[in-house]
C-alpha cells in the first residue's frame, strides 16, 4: 500500500470542482480499484460492461454519495483541454491482459502507453507536478491508501465481472 495524504471532501464541495480535470479512483479500498477521468463537468471511464461517455459529474457525485462508494479524487494541473471524448470513443472493450480501465487514461495523461498499474501513473503525474490536490470521499477513518495489487489481480477481476454478466 502506498501511503497517501488526502483532504476529506463533501459531495457539495466536490461539485464546486466539477469543471476541473479530475482523476477518479473509485472503490479505492478494493483490489483493484476502478479509475475514471473528468473535465468540463463530464466523466469518462472504460468498464467491462461498456463505457461512461460524458456522464455529468454531478450525476457521478450523486451516485458515489447514494452508494457510499469510497473514492479518491485527484485534482490535476492541466493547462490544456484533454481529448477525453475522442479517446474514449475510440476505445474498444476491456480485454484481460491487453487493456483495462486505465488504458484510455494512459493515452490522455501519460507518456507510457504500455499497460501498467495506477501506482505507475500516479508516480509519473506526481513527478511532473501534475497533481494539485487529492481528495477523499466516503473513505473510512482508517483508510491509508490504495491497496497493493498486480496485473494478475486486474485480469482476475475483469474475468469475474465478465462471467457475472453472462
Amino acid at each position: 500500500m502506498v501511503a497517501l495524504s488526502f483532504e476529506r471532501i463533501s459531495a457539495e464541495e466536490l461539485i464546486s470542482l466539477r469543471q476541473e480535470a479530475l482523476l477518479w479512483v473509485l472503490y479505492a479500498d478494493r483490489i483493484p480499484p476502478h479509475i475514471g477521468i473528468s473535465q468540463d463537468a463530464l466523466f469518462y471511464s472504460l468498464k467491462v460492461s461498456g463505457k461512461d461517455l460524458g456522464v455529468p459529474v454531478d450525476q457521478m457525485i450523486r451516485l458515489l454519495e447514494r452508494k457510499k462508494i469510497p473514492a479518491l479524487i485527484y485534482q490535476l494541473h492541466e493547462e490544456r483541454s484533454l481529448d477525453l471524448k475522442e479517446v474514449f470513443a475510440q476505445q474498444e472493450e476491456i480485454i484481460a491482459g491487453q487493456s483495462s480501465c486505465l488504458s484510455p487514461i494512459l493515452e490522455v495523461l501519460s507518456e507510457r502507453k504500455e499497460l501498467c498499474l495506477i501506482f505507475d501513473l500516479l508516480e509519473e503525474l506526481e513527478a511532473k507536478g501534475r497533481i494539485n490536490r487529492v481528495f477523499g470521499l466516503n473513505l473510512p477513518e482508517s483508510y491509508q491508501g490504495i491497496p497493493d495489487y498486480d496485473h494478475e489481480s486486474v485480469e482476475k477481476r475483469i474475468e469475474e465481472i465478465r462471467n457475472a454478466q453472462r
